[in-house]
């Protein structure tokens, strides 16, 4: 991302990233990069050299613990013509689709933009523009800006989440119900394929597969493996259940039903593995049975 800001624009930049493994092939990559939190210290050191006209953090802000502290640093680092821009996954989706395994640790907050305008404003922000996109199942980037006028389309996406009850704590009753619901038909029919004796793997050791692997209670008696691509992942196994994370290369003729624990790329993964002739199985809460 930094260095398709560069290339286009000719922009100096600079990363800031606490994984040490990621910072070390980020410095490889010639992109200069803080082996930081984004707190006082790395905030500090940019501002050594300038204040920043963009600051752009993607699937970040949902992962900040201290929100206020956070954004203390954006407005302290970001020029008076600047524009934070972040990304995150948006409540709104989360609830329409019941995507509740988008629900994890590293999640600390669920956003949506009702709460944002009065937050921001606390700092001398206001959200500039709006838009959405279908990363991680449905995210909202949010430009934010010093100046002081706050876009109009604001108060539309304000009117959308109040009617859809997103605000309203009993409609998380009913989340739930569809959360069980989801539970009780995947492992019915998960169960009926292996009492069979056939063999049935998942695909895509995604985070959020975490989520839907323990709350069905799914282990290695169900789901033989897990394949994936990630050289960072093959070898481990899956956090809780244990179930072993391999390569596609290792999926053998005898498997016969694959969990697609991805859904927001489902489609794409049905498509590029269409070759195994293995049944697909995409958990929803409105499907009933996926033994067929």
């Amino acid at each position: 991302l930094l260095d398709a800001f560069r290339q286009q624009s000719g922009c100096r930049i600079m990363g800031v990233e606490p994984s040490g493994n990621i910072s070390k092939l980020a410095a490889e990559n010639n992109i200069p990069t803080i082996n930081d939190f984004f707190g006082t210290s790395a905030v500090d050191t940019i501002l050594n050299q300038s204040q920043a006209k963009v600051i752009t953090a993607t699937n970040v802000f949902n992962h900040i613990t201290d929100l206020p502290q956070f954004m203390g640093h954006i407005a302290r680092l970001l020029t008076d013509d600047g524009q934070f821009v972040f990304e995150t996954p948006y409540l709104l989706h989360l609830f329409n689709q019941t995507a509740f395994d988008t629900i994890y640790l590293e999640h600390v907050s669920y956003f949506g933009v009702k709460p944002f305008a009065p937050f921001f404003e606390r700092f001398g922000l206001s959200i500039n523009h709006l838009e959405e996109n279908d990363y991680m199942g449905g995210s909202i980037r949010v430009f934010v800006g010093k100046k002081p006028a706050q876009s109009n389309v604001v108060t539309s996406y304000i009117e959308r989440e109040e009617a859809t009850g997103i605000y309203q704590p009993h409609q998380y009753i009913e989340f739930m119900k569809k959360i069980n619901t989801l539970k009780f038909s995947l492992n019915k029919s998960l169960y009926a394929i292996r009492s069979r004796g056939e063999k049935i793997m998942a695909i895509g050791a995604a985070t959020k597969g975490n989520t839907l692997l323990n709350f069905c209670q799914l282990d290695q008696s169900i789901i033989t493996f897990v394949a994936d691509t990630s050289p960072l992942k093959i070898g481990k196994v899956t956090p809780g259940s244990h179930i072993p994370i391999r390569s596609e290369e290792d999926i053998t003729p005898d498997i016969t039903y694959a969990v697609i624990l991805p859904w927001n790329i489902g489609n794409f993964l049905k498509e590029k593995l269409k070759h195994l002739n293995v049944k697909f199985i995409i958990p929803s809460w409105e499907q009933t049975s996926y033994d067929t």
